[in-house]
């Protein structure tokens, strides 16, 4: 994927952009991927993405991202003494 992602970036052609998204849509169910998008977004999942996610895979091919470790969502923070404010990312003490 990523080889054919800078293929695009060198040569930006509708045939190169739908190589990268067959082979995307081949290795990542898209439909799964919005919906967790969503869902982090609704819930403020802000440290859902890079760390705090997990990947699954049932045949070793076709990857899912599934939500993990939800304590700075809400507004909550890892350390349980703070709360974000909805759209901020400034921290409130308690």
């Amino acid at each position: 994927l990523k080889t054919l992602y800078t293929a695009y970036r060198a040569n930006p052609s509708d045939e190169t952009l739908a190589a990268v998204k067959a082979k995307y849509e081949e290795l990542f169910d898209w439909e799964n991927q919005r919906d967790y998008l969503i869902f982090s977004d609704v819930i403020k999942n802000s440290d859902g993405f890079g760390k705090n996610w997990q990947w699954t895979t049932y045949d070793g091919v076709k990857w899912f991202v599934n939500a993990y470790d939800l304590d700075m969502s809400y507004g909550g923070h890892w350390q349980g003494a703070q709360i974000t404010a909805p759209l901020q990312r400034q921290h409130l003490s308690r």
